[in-house]
């Protein structure tokens, strides 16, 4: 990094490298880094504490780095196919993080070729793909208006608490689209749950 000229004029190396030393040296378990994940996600704020440990810079430019070169040699694929800021360790975890959504932690030792946890890199594909993490993936056609996404979100929350008079008004809001109207009301959560099935569930 000296060679290609990546520190500061009159950087002490001895110094910066004790300092990437004790970094390496932290202890971390699978609950704590999911922890520290879930505050990348949360803007820097503890969400089980509620305490802001990071500032809102740190966080954006920590994911800008988790994002482009957080799993090694694999990143830039990781980044295309999987779209999630991302950090692995060569001890077999990764943390993920969906900004204002989730963060989360995996752990299983046996790497691939790249030095990433093997099972890990395959959760993250599977989740990202069920769930829709991708952060470049479009939910709605971008020439509907983005509302009607809310209103299918409203029609499960409505469903899944048995309030019909809700439920009612939100199935007129979302049939005023001609054409996708009715795949909107019969549509599924992430889960795949319509809002029938929640409705049936919750009693």
């Amino acid at each position: 990094m000296r060679a290609r000229n990546a520190f500061p004029d009159n950087t002490d190396i001895d110094q910066t490298l004790q300092f990437y030393f004790m970094c390496c040296s932290l202890e971390g378990d699978a609950d704590r880094m999911a922890i520290v994940a879930a505050t990348l996600a949360n803007n820097g704020v503890n969400p089980l504490t509620g305490d802001r440990v990071l500032s809102t810079v740190t966080v954006r430019e920590t994911l800008s780095i988790m994002n482009c070169c957080g799993m090694y040699d694999y990143s830039g694929e990781f980044a295309f196919k999987i779209g999630m800021p991302a950090k692995s360790g060569v001890g077999g975890a990764i943390i993920v993080v969906v900004p204002g959504v989730m963060g989360f932690c995996t752990y299983s030792p046996p790497l691939d070729s790249y030095g990433n946890s093997a099972r890990g890199v395959q959760f993250c594909k599977l989740i990202s793909h069920r769930l829709k993490l991708h952060q470049f993936n479009l939910e709605h056609d971008p020439l509907v208006s983005v509302h009607m996404k809310d209103h299918h979100f409203d029609l499960l929350d409505y469903a899944s608490k048995g309030n019909l008079l809700k439920v009612k008004d939100t199935v007129q809001l979302i049939m005023q689209d001609p054409v996708k109207g009715y795949d909107n009301v019969c549509k599924g959560d992430y889960d795949a749950r319509t809002a029938l099935h929640l409705a049936a569930s919750e009693g």
